[in-house]
């Protein structure tokens, strides 16, 4: 295979700019997001049961819930939790499920819930939700100014960043649904003879919304359907609750006090120390981390001047695309101060036209290894960029070893073809070994079982790949490169120990030759040294889970 590339040198070159040219475009088009996209094998069932107590809430939804879910295969464990108000069972799904098993244990469990059919009627909807890393990109606050006013604000917000490419939804937390409140007065509704239940009554008849049915005119089909929504304080006000004998009839405003408000506030949200709205943005998952945030932002900087106008400020936090920011960046000046360190490196020991193609180990590396991740649905988040960066400074390695090779048979006097496939073929085994040992040195995080084996599942995989790429480009590209390159300076003469470092590599060889003639000595000498090393670090190092000036959030909790 080395030969065929090298006897065919036109190809090899076109393959490397496909590769690089692929590749590129891949990095540049990737998905960007925090994390990557798992599920956490839990599953939650909510039901809002409206003025239950706990002890009613458990005989009358949650019970009924999990007598259904009994059916269900492939569930681990079932624990459910009965409040006030609230019903919440969690289910753990087996860990050894594959993707397609766990969204059929999903549907099972939905099929299950639908199936319980006597629950009690002021009980809503049970709603089930899978819960996964996914997490809000970013938050936009409206803080400030008073309830209405932000309230109005945040809706023109909410509906201008939902119309953005990518976004899934605007989660809004603070934001108090309206209400309609009836205080009812004794005496009328005594002087009236009614009731709180007969006035409860009309307003649940009047609050009516459904289908009639249909009649049939002449060939048509008309649908009839009875629209009776109740928007406004003033529609309470109007409906009526009976007649009277002087033809008149006694409405709601007759007997109770009608107004409009908020629902009573639970949780305090604030943005810069004022009362705000938090508008939560969502992304679909084919949405692109940076490209949402950016937006979000250009969002704020277009309203920011009304918000002022109206007493309002626009706070962004909780920013997750300033992580990915960062690691793109670390992982994009590791990459130029590594390759210009390698070049340096490579044209001080080597010769400049060897140096410049073991240079292109890692452009071609990495450009090989996004053209096969990508295709996969790898994406450029926290995880991927910490591989990347790990395998960073050891995707040389491979380069370095054939050129140098290649580099003494061209000292031995041979043409550049016969030194450039006999010098490769030499290697083909300890690059190989080299390979294999270091990326099963990863393989490890590839076996972790659970949630954190998901998260990890990209870092050995990402290593891999590039190493692959790296052992590629080494044995069949680079040598081609290197019969090109050839010609372009003057030749390489038989020197052997001619260059710079001579003495250097003299000195190294008598020094071996010590260490060959004492063995003993130098075992003992090893051996003290790592005695010294492991008694200062019990000594002198400490254990730091995290090492200071490196939390950007800070969360308080107090209970």
């Amino acid at each position: 295979m080395i030969k065929f590339f090298l006897e065919r040198r036109v190809l090899t070159n076109l393959l490397t700019v496909f590769i690089i040219a692929v590749g590129g475009w891949q990095f540049l088009h990737v998905r960007r997001e925090a994390f990557p996209e798992v599920d956490f094998d839990w599953v939650t069932i909510t039901t809002a049961y409206p003025g239950a107590s706990p002890e009613e809430v458990e005989r009358l939804v949650t019970k009924r819930i999990e007598d259904q879910l009994r059916t269900v295969s492939g569930v681990d464990k079932v624990i459910s939790s009965s409040i006030e108000n609230r019903s919440i069972v969690f289910i753990q799904l087996d860990d050894d499920l594959s993707d397609r098993e766990s969204d059929d244990v999903v549907d099972h469990i939905e099929q299950a819930v639908n199936r319980v059919q006597d629950l009690p009627e002021t009980a809503d909807k049970p709603l089930i939700q899978e819960l996964t890393s996914d997490r809000p990109l970013i938050t936009l606050s409206v803080a400030g100014g008073t309830e209405e006013v932000r309230r109005r604000f945040a809706d023109e917000l909410a509906d201008v960043i939902e119309d953005v490419k990518g976004v899934s939804e605007v989660e809004r937390q603070g934001y108090r649904k309206k209400e309609i409140w009836i205080e009812a007065d004794r005496e009328k509704l005594s002087r009236y003879l009614l009731s709180l239940s007969e006035v409860a009554g009309a307003v649940r008849a009047q609050n009516l919304d459904a289908s009639a049915g249909t009649v049939e005119i002449g060939p048509k089909e008309v649908w009839i359907r009875v629209v009776g929504n109740i928007d406004t304080a003033e529609d309470v006000e109007r409906i009526i609750l009976r007649g009277t004998d002087e033809r008149s009839y006694i409405r709601i405003r007759d007997v109770a006090h009608v107004f409009e408000t908020y629902e009573e506030e639970r949780l305090l949200t604030r943005a810069n120390g004022q009362p705000a709205i938090h508008l939560n943005v969502r992304k679909l998952k084919s949405g692109d981390t940076i490209h949402l945030a950016n937006a979000v932002f250009q969002v704020k900087d277009k309203y920011e001047p009304r918000a002022r106008e109206q007493g309002l400020e626009l706070v962004v936090s909780d920013d997750i695309s300033f992580f990915v920011r960062r690691r793109l960046k670390v992982m994009t000046n590791n990459l130029l101060q590594g390759g210009v360190l390698i070049l340096l490196a490579l044209f001080i020991f080597l010769d400049w036209r060897l140096a410049l193609v073991a240079a292109w180990g890692v452009p071609i590396s990495f450009a090989a290894a996004f053209m096969v991740a990508v295709p996969l649905g790898f994406t450029i988040n926290l995880m991927s960029l910490m591989a990347f960066i790990i395998v960073l400074g050891m995707l040389d390695d491979d380069s370095v070893v054939v050129a140098e090779n290649i580099y003494r048979h061209l000292e031995m006097g041979k043409a550049p073809f016969q030194a450039a496939v006999e010098g490769a073929r030499e290697v083909v085994v300890p690059v190989l070994a080299s390979v294999s040992a270091t990326s099963c040195a990863f393989l490890p995080f590839a076996l972790m079982s659970g949630i954190m084996g998901k998260f990890l599942l990209m870092i050995p995989v990402i290593v891999v790949m590039a190493f692959l790429a790296s052992a590629f480009e080494a044995f069949f590209i680079l040598p081609s490169h290197v019969v090109d390159l050839m010609p372009l300076g003057k030749p390489v003469e038989e020197s052997g120990d001619g260059r710079w470092y001579a003495k250097v590599l003299r000195v190294y060889r008598r020094g071996m030759t010590w260490v060959m003639g004492h063995r003993v000595k130098f075992f003992l000498l090893v051996l003290a040294v790592i005695g010294v090393t492991v008694l200062v670090g019990v000594l002198r190092l400490k254990m730091v889970l995290f090492p200071p000036g490196l939390i950007d959030q800070v969360f308080i909790q107090i209970d």
